[in-house]
């Protein structure tokens, strides 16, 4: 029955926190779960959102932990190890996944335009973390052909997906900001773009 003390704390979300926008843009509305921001210097972070710190993420791990421990050690004491060894395995359940959902906790995407004018990606995917950098004269958006609710960010040969984190109505209104910003890009580099459409690298990091 402790199993389910685990469930409603990986379910919460908060609301997501005001981010200051320019004017000329209206606000980007988020879900529960998800969170699309937008500041002045044009940065899209499109990442899930936790109402849980790593910190209170451990203490209610370690309440779990400890009230399980309180309740099997009496059975144990005399005896009835059956009782013990289910919370045990219940205890192992809940923290591989507390840790999956701690390794997953910032997955998502930043997207902004870099000084030199490119537009700059990254990727979070657990304990992953790619790096991508994109001429904007070339980059355009793209949804898949088999699923029209996957948004990817093209610049031949990369293909890279963006807006994982967020509900449809949410991934739309991204979408036509980022056609914007590339638009109003494009149109200042006029006619002729280099001739290098991308350079592209990726790091792997552990957290």
């Amino acid at each position: 029955m402790y199993f389910y003390v685990l469930l409603p704390a990986l379910r919460q979300a908060g609301a997501p926190a005001p981010t200051s926008l320019p004017e000329a843009m209206a606000p980007c509305q988020t879900t529960n779960a998800c969170e699309a921001a937008r500041d002045s210097a044009a940065h899209w972070r499109l990442k899930r959102r936790s109402a849980l710190t790593p910190g209170q993420l451990l203490l209610s791990y370690a309440a779990l932990v400890v009230f399980s421990a309180a309740t099997a050690l009496p059975f144990g004491w005399h005896g009835l190890w059956l009782i013990p060894l289910w919370c045990l395995l219940e205890i192992t359940v809940a923290g591989a996944m507390y840790l999956f959902y701690m390794i997953h906790a910032a997955d998502g995407e930043q997207i902004s335009f870099s000084p030199d004018g490119n537009l700059a990606i990254e990727v979070v995917r657990g304990l992953d973390i790619r790096h991508y950098r994109m001429n904007p004269a070339w980059a355009h958006l793209e949804r898949d052909s088999a699923d029209k609710e996957r948004l990817w960010l093209c610049c031949s040969p990369l293909r890279i997906e963006v807006a994982t984190q967020l509900a449809p109505r949410e991934k739309h209104r991204v979408e036509r900001e980022l056609k914007q910003a590339l638009a109003v890009q494009q149109s200042g580099l006029g006619s002729a773009p280099s001739a290098h459409p991308f350079s592209g690298f990726h790091q792997t990091a552990a957290r």
